[in-house]
């Protein structure tokens, strides 16, 4: 093999390498399931002032599925992920109706963020996954 072919077999393996590395983080990173499952604790405002609730969530291609518990009770939280992107919803049940607490914003690692929509108002939220509870 001469000089030259060994120099574009060598660039070749690395371009491959390169790819094959990339696209694996890539899928890596999209994995669904993979940001917003365990234990978290939302904290967000309210018309009753500033609210915490533990969730205890697990998605499942993409679709968000669990429990939001606050010392009042429990409610069903369903919602969907995509990539770092989370939209939610918290459906708290009343004597003569239910609330929706409709969630959007992005989960990075630990923490997240973003809007959350109660009756018509917005207000922000924060979130932070409860140690030990991946």
């Amino acid at each position: 093999m001469s000089k030259n072919a060994r120099s574009r077999v060598g660039m070749l393996a690395i371009a491959l390498a390169l790819f094959a590395g990339g696209s694996g983080a890539a899928a890596q990173h999209a994995e669904p399931g993979a940001v917003f499952t365990g234990a978290w604790d939302v904290t967000f405002g309210s018309q009753m002032g500033e609210m915490t609730l533990r969730f205890d969530v697990e998605s499942d291609g993409g679709t968000i599925s669990g429990v939001a518990v606050s010392e009042v009770g429990e409610a069903v939280v369903e919602g969907m992920q995509d990539g770092q992107d989370v939209a939610f919803t918290v459906f708290i049940d009343q004597p003569d109706h239910q609330v929706e607490l409709v969630f959007s914003g992005t989960i990075e690692g630990d923490a997240g963020e973003g809007v959350v929509d109660i009756m018509g108002e917005a207000y922000d939220w924060t979130a932070k996954r409860v140690e030990g509870r991946h």
